[in-house]
């Protein structure tokens, strides 16, 4: 029925996925590895004037990244021996 008026004026979907790999260089041995999704809806009623952006993925990735940095911090604390991890000079 909205649509008969015209609404909603228009909707946004992102979706962004991606896997994560911590790797033992001398080794090769995978020690952590995890896979990562997150999306954002919007659905806009109003037109408004002012330039809106339909790209949300600088905002779904600083919403990951709390739950990716204490993922790979639990992972380091339970691998002690993370002294093939340190980069080469």
């Amino acid at each position: 029925m909205l649509h008969v008026f015209g609404l909603p004026i228009d909707s946004v979907r992102n979706d962004l996925a991606f896997a994560l790999e911590l790797v033992d260089r001398s080794t090769k041995e995978v020690l952590w590895q995890k896979q990562y999704s997150a999306s954002h809806e919007a659905m806009f009623w109003f037109y408004t004037f002012r330039f809106r952006t339909d790209f949300y993925y600088d905002r779904l990735l600083d919403e990951m990244m709390p739950t990716i940095i204490s993922d790979l911090a639990t992972t380091l604390q339970q691998n002690r021996n993370v002294n093939s991890l340190t980069p080469r000079r």
